[in-house]
């Protein structure tokens, strides 16, 4: 199965469209700051959202955190304001880790970030909205493999 990772559009709505045109994937896990023009953009495309709310998601109705098992993988995802991911990763991956996640996808920072190994691998998209980065995520056969894509 395949995801595009973004987070952080900030209302570009059309950068999450070439994205989506661009890699095809199965769904998208959209980390907040821009929830609504990932629904729309979802919707478009035909594609399941898997999104949290970002701390500039006002009157938003997806969760803080969401803990999907795609392919039997668990993930935690976040947008990582409440964790506190501008200054240090030991929140996230503590609540990750007792939620039983393998993963946890987060944004917030606009850096984009792949560290494997650890208990929990950390998985940061950047800002698909101000630097044009996201991750492609493909799940299967108990593994998950990231890569950080730029749109076009």
């Amino acid at each position: 199965m395949k995801f595009c990772a973004a987070s952080d559009s900030h209302g570009d709505f059309d950068v999450l469209c070439r994205m989506l045109e661009k890699e095809r994937p199965d769904g998208m896990i959209f980390l907040g700051d821009g929830v609504r023009e990932a629904l729309r953009a979802g919707r478009l495309f035909g594609l399941p959202v898997l999104a949290v709310a970002g701390n500039c998601d006002l009157a938003c109705q997806e969760p803080a955190t969401l803990q999907p098992s795609p392919e039997g993988f668990p993930l935690f995802l976040t947008h990582g304001h409440r964790f506190g991911v501008k200054q240090g990763f030991g929140a996230l991956e503590r609540a990750a880790e007792q939620a039983g996640a393998k993963a946890a996808f987060f944004g917030h920072t606009h850096q984009p970030m792949l560290r494997e190994g650890g208990p929990v691998a950390l998985y940061n998209p950047g800002s698909v909205g101000q630097r044009g980065t996201y991750l492609t995520v493909e799940i299967g056969g108990g593994k998950l493999t990231c890569r950080l894509e730029r749109a076009e």
